[in-house]
């Protein structure tokens, strides 16, 4: 909305950075190869972490003793733990990444005022 707002501007007139300027072009593909990259070293940890899972469930129901029941179990849950951990981090990533030019003022021409 902002982006649009900006255009009108400077259909008017105003000198503000739009979709033309080469920093927006560079920070855009700046950030959209950091987010591929970034989705993708995650996205293959969590598919290690759900092999991993698999692994561990398998041991836990195979096990002989109470002892490797309750090693089996503890390394599922911390591999639980890290599988929610990855998805926060993924969405916290995705958030970060299509709102840092307009937090940054880049795509609005704000970059560098106070």
């Amino acid at each position: 909305m902002l982006f649009k707002l900006c255009n009108a501007f400077m259909g008017m007139g105003f000198s503000m950075l739009g979709a033309d300027d080469p920093l927006v072009q560079t920070a855009e593909e700046i950030r959209n190869i950091l987010q591929i990259v970034i989705n993708i070293i995650l996205a293959l940890a969590s598919l290690a972490i759900v092999i991993y899972a698999i692994i561990l469930a398998v041991q836990f129901f195979r096990a002989d003793s109470a002892e490797a029941r309750e090693e089996a179990k503890k390394r599922l849950l911390y591999a639980l733990i890290g599988l929610v951990a990855a998805a926060v981090i993924i969405f916290a990533v995705n958030f970060v990444a299509h709102n840092i030019l307009e937090w940054t003022g880049i795509e609005t021409g704000d970059a560098g005022k106070i």
